[in-house]
């Protein structure tokens, strides 16, 4: 069973290591925001402990959407769509 945004609703929050950045999709309220999430390299030398995780955060908004049915076929990262970012991220919060 895999992972469907829109039928699901609920906030994502990853982080991709070929970027070495976290990512957040908020779509808790609309235009749904894609961002970069804050993160602090001070807090940890561990990289899973870099960021609060939390989509609510300021960040860097990389994309926006009118519509969660969007996002699967439009978002890239790293020219790469969104089935294969997160294939290869850690999903580090779904709420």
């Amino acid at each position: 069973m895999g992972l469907n945004l829109e039928e699901v609703g609920l906030n994502l929050a990853f982080y991709y290591p070929h970027t070495d950045t976290f990512y957040g999709i908020h779509t808790e309220s609309l235009p749904i925001k894609v961002k970069i999430l804050p993160r602090h390299r001070e807090w940890s030398d561990f990289v899973g402990w870099q960021c609060d995780n939390d989509t609510h955060d300021e960040g860097e908004i990389i994309a926006v959407f009118e519509s969660a049915s969007e996002i699967w076929d439009n978002l890239h990262i790293d020219n790469k769509n969104l089935e294969e970012v997160l294939r290869e991220s850690y999903i580090t919060a779904l709420n």
